[in-house]
């Protein structure tokens, strides 16, 4: 019925999602609009700040610094790279393919080289 009244009024049917009206559609939109706005000018104040005084900021800030160490930890743990409990890692072994292998190895060992 109300899309007959439309009609016959010449009046377009909008689906305006969730607001009930273009009113509460543009307070939303405007809302928004002043929320990216201050977000941006932060951001460029945070842009324009020496790295210096930022690198000081965070080093002041326990919580930042302590979650930058954490992460960072975390990092090596998952890493393939890193190294194993007892620090050391062990290099693969040598194995002579034949006699005179065998003695030139001994023999390097023996010197230490």
């Amino acid at each position: 019925m109300e899309q007959e009244e439309n009609k016959t009024q010449g009046t377009p049917e909008t689906d305006l999602g969730k607001f009930k009206s273009v009113a509460a559609l543009m307070e939303a939109y405007n809302s928004l609009q002043a929320e990216f706005t201050r977000r941006s000018q932060r951001l460029k104040e945070l842009e324009e700040k020496p790295k210096e005084d930022l690198y000081e900021s965070v080093m002041r800030d326990e919580g930042v610094k302590g979650k930058i160490i954490e992460e960072y930890l975390s990092s090596l743990r998952r890493s393939p790279l890193a190294m194993p409990e007892g620090g050391s890692v062990a290099a693969p072994a040598r194995k002579p393919k034949s006699l005179q292998e065998a003695g030139r190895l001994a023999i390097q060992y023996f010197k230490g080289v």
